[in-house]
């Protein structure tokens, strides 16, 4: 194979790469939102505030060049809705790594909450799903 085929036959995967992404998409993104509703949003009801369920619609997918699915979410401008920091660096602690409490030992805003590992959960259901191997990014941009 030259090439020129070979510059061919990559650019007609990756044209399938994105026709079937775009045919897949919705399901992803469907399975994204179960596991952000099982794992984060079902979790607990907050008693000081209303969520703003930002993390449920914040995704970006592409396949890379070695044909695994790289699902990314940003955590970029969140604020607290109880006193408006922003807490976008605290987000993937929160729901992922540590747990979150109001630190005032008071449940003002909510008890203890222990980490909800809701990115295994979706690559888990996204790879059960559709049978492709996944990456999924959390990260403030």
């Amino acid at each position: 194979m030259d090439s020129e085929e070979l510059e061919y036959l990559t650019q007609q995967i990756k044209e399938y790469q994105k026709d079937y992404l775009d045919e897949i998409k919705g399901g992803i993104m469907a399975l994204w939102q179960d596991a952000i509703n099982e794992n984060v949003y079902q979790i607990y009801d907050p008693v000081q505030y209303q969520r703003s369920y930002d993390l449920l619609n914040k995704l970006e997918m592409h396949f890379d060049d070695d044909g695994k699915l790289i699902i990314q979410t940003d955590t970029d401008n969140y604020h607290s809705v109880v006193d408006g920091k922003d807490v976008s660096d605290l987000v993937p602690n929160w729901v992922g790594e540590t747990g979150h409490t109001d630190n005032k030992g008071t449940g003002m805003y909510h008890n203890y909450q222990p980490p909800r590992h809701f990115l295994e959960r979706a690559k888990e259901m996204i790879e059960n799903e559709y049978g492709l191997e996944c990456e999924i990014i959390l990260q403030k941009v």
